[in-house]
């Protein structure tokens, strides 16, 4: 899951520049480097992802149990 959420931020970053073949090719220092310059967490981002997920699991599941 990170890593597609990594691409997807990638291609962001530049879009219409950065491509898919880009992202396999580079580096993964060179990749934390991107991010990091774009001022990009790639590990909150993931965690705020999870939490709603979380969030919508528990609320479906209150649902159904009603």
């Amino acid at each position: 899951m990170q890593q597609i959420l990594e691409l997807q931020i990638f291609l962001g970053l530049k879009h219409g520049r950065n491509s898919r073949e880009k992202f396999i090719k580079i580096s993964r220092q060179e990749l934390e480097q991107t991010f990091q310059t774009y001022g990009v967490d790639v590990n909150a981002r993931l965690a705020a992802l999870q939490k709603i997920h979380r969030n919508s699991v528990q609320q479906k599941q209150h649902c159904v149990s009603m």
